[in-house]
């Protein structure tokens, strides 16, 4: 798994966000990403069944559909954090999901730009379900032309805390003077802690942009790879417009 090096030094005051892993990734996701200057991918918490983390949707004729990476959870809910989570790799999901993907997408206007570069994800044997989001971010990033710096957070020295002081701890570190939090997180975040340590909050109230896509009417929500097949170099733009 590719990682990016942080030093011990803290960073220079910079706008920070914090997010899960996330396989394929939607739209909302990218926008935060570059609103920031560091975006720290948060897998240091438990999975989550149900979530986004393991799964998003594509467009099909029939409809949105979901493409989800089966994970090993019986017995093991409780106590399972995203760094110990276990791809369950009998049902050959990689092979599927490359299948729907070329099915759906083979004649996207960009789907000969970027296949090679997908079609890797699909070859790679995975164990665990963190690295692949994670190599699937850098790739999406750098595709999109986002320059902010993506951090794991278990590679973060000395981050402790749960709920809001983990927030709190990891924007410390990394000397934030800004945190951008999902507009969910009005109903959680305790921003007297924020306060305390000097830093802002920002939330993001992220409304879809409409794009071109090759069936009637629109289907917003998807994977940033509908976006990214369907409109290739335009696709950050059109984030960013949201």
């Amino acid at each position: 798994m590719k990682k990016k090096e942080v030093s011990g030094n803290k960073f220079p005051k910079k706008v920070v966000s914090i997010h899960q892993p996330a396989y394929l990734p939607w739209l909302g996701y990218f926008h935060k990403i570059a609103s920031s200057d560091i975006f720290v991918v948060l897998d240091t918490t438990q999975f989550e069944k149900n979530s986004y983390i393991n799964r998003n949707r594509i467009l099909t004729p029939q409809g949105p559909a979901w493409l989800t990476i089966p994970v090993e959870t019986k017995g093991k809910f409780k106590t399972n954090n995203l760094t110990e989570t276990r791809i369950s790799n009998r049902s050959f999901w990689q092979k599927k999901h490359w299948r729907s993907i070329e099915q759906h997408y083979g004649k996207a206007p960009f789907f000969r730009s970027y296949a090679p570069k997908l079609r890797r994800f699909y070859d790679t044997p995975y164990e665990r379900l963190t690295p692949i989001c994670w190599d699937m971010l850098c790739c999406f990033v750098d595709i999109l032309g986002i320059s902010t710096r993506l951090v794991l957070a278990s590679e973060l020295p000395g981050i402790q805390g749960t709920k809001t002081d983990l927030l709190v701890d990891i924007c410390s570190e990394l000397g934030a003077s800004d945190y951008i939090s999902g507009a969910l997180g009005r109903e959680y975040i305790r921003e007297g802690k924020f306060e305390e340590k000097g830093i802002r909050i920002r939330y993001q109230d992220y409304v879809h942009p409409d794009y071109r896509q090759p069936l009637p009417g629109f289907a917003p929500n998807l994977s940033v790879l509908d976006l990214l097949l369907n409109t290739g170099p335009e696709s950050l733009d059109i984030i960013m417009s949201g």
